[in-house]
């Protein structure tokens, strides 16, 4: 008898493409260029946990409905490209900022 071999699920610190740091108002955070506090989220590139592809665009459209979630919320938050350590977006309480 063939047993299968459980598939591993996907790890958001781990696997995902981008990564989103949020600076709330009601954390004292309000520079990103000092070390004040600052939330992580990740993005879910894929569709279910055992899911055999990544899609990076799900994961990015899943990250700005959270900045519009947290606009007004939010001094700044940044929108980081993982596999180059890139800033790509900036926002400003819920605002768009040129980079």
């Amino acid at each position: 008898m063939k047993t299968r071999k459980k598939r591993k699920r996907w790890n958001p610190k781990e696997h995902s493409r981008y990564k989103m740091v949020v600076y709330f108002k009601d954390k004292e955070a309000i520079d990103p260029t000092q070390d004040d506090e600052s939330s992580t989220f990740y993005s879910f590139d894929w569709k279910s946990g055992y899911s055999r592809f990544l899609d990076p665009e799900k994961g990015l459209d899943g990250l700005h409905k959270k900045v519009q979630e947290y606009g007004d919320k939010a001094n700044f938050i940044l929108i980081y490209d993982r596999t180059t350590d890139r800033l790509i977006e900036k926002y400003f309480e819920g605002e768009p900022v040129e980079i």
